[in-house]
């Protein structure tokens, strides 16, 4: 079995644009909310 899947910042992207908040794609995602803010642009660079 070969699973295909998308790149992270791509996946919370797309979240973020069917409007899913980021703390919502958090819980999603089990990814860490500062990891999420900075793929959103939202956090410190």
């Amino acid at each position: 079995m070969i699973e295909v899947g998308e790149r992270m910042d791509v996946c919370v992207k797309r979240l973020a644009a069917s409007g899913m908040s980021a703390d919502e794609i958090v819980a999603s995602t089990t990814m860490p909310p500062e990891v999420v803010k900075y793929m959103l642009g939202t956090g410190e660079q």
